[in-house]
């Protein structure tokens, strides 16, 4: 695994690059501007992000690299680790977020799950493709086709839950089953699938605060496909191909 560290502590950086480096990874440091420039020659797997750093901050620079078309896992390691920031970091499109100091074991644990779920969906074979009416969710390319917008490039989490949701339209997923098959795991009750949610509202709603498409179900969790009595979910023309 290849990773590239962003922080400006140095003491921090002195031992998270040991702790990587004794598992067996590639641990390369870099500022914002040099990681925005070596995340896309195809080598970086993952990337570590501290919030504050001497250039600007982790969620800038994290939201810089989803809106560069970066795919790899983007987890955030920082001392700085109440609900806002963890929530933020979410709305910035990383797939984790780990308080510094950290267990040894959970960060490469949490590490290595979001490196291999990332290429999971970078290994689709080309023209891989889930398709709900006339919505088409790319999971090669990672971006979404929907009537009257330009395809809509996905995060890997946005990709990961809206391809859950399509392969099961018209079904309501409890949080509980999104959570597993998106994260892989407990992460311990904050509110990142609501995050993933709004993000993807905003994505591909008319009106994101009165979904049509991707709706709530209250104390349950979420379903995808129209509203009954605005246009009809089709059964028969649901594929996967």
């Amino acid at each position: 695994m290849d990773v590239l560290l962003v922080n400006s502590d140095p003491m921090m950086t002195k031992m998270v690059r040991f702790l990587l480096e004794d598992r067996g990874y590639r641990c390369r440091t870099a500022t914002p501007s040099q990681a925005l420039a070596q995340a896309f020659g195809g080598e970086v797997d993952a990337i570590l992000l501290e919030i504050l750093l001497h250039e600007g901050d982790g969620f800038a620079l994290c939201e810089a690299l989803r809106a560069r078309g970066y795919r790899g896992a983007i987890v955030f390691l920082s001392r700085r680790q109440d609900l806002a920031d963890r929530l933020r970091a979410f709305e910035a499109g990383a797939d984790d977020f780990v308080g510094w100091p950290a267990e040894p074991a959970e960060l490469l644990a949490r590490l290595e799950v979001a490196v291999r779920r990332a290429k999971a969906f970078d290994a689709q074979p080309l023209g891989t493709r889930v398709i709900v009416g006339d919505f088409t969710l790319d999971l090669s390319a990672g971006t979404l086709v929907m009537p009257g917008k330009p395809a809509i490039r996905l995060t890997p989490v946005e990709l990961r839950l809206l391809e859950c949701l399509m392969r099961n339209a018209g079904l309501t997923l409890r949080r509980e089953t999104l959570i597993e098959r998106v994260w892989g795991y407990d992460y311990g009750g904050d509110n990142r699938l609501e995050v993933y949610i709004r993000r993807l509202r905003r994505k591909i709603e008319p009106d994101p605060d009165h979904p049509c498409y991707l709706r709530t179900v209250r104390g349950i969790g979420y379903v995808f496909g129209p509203r009954v009595g605005t246009s009809r979910l089709d059964r028969a023309a649901f594929t996967v191909r």
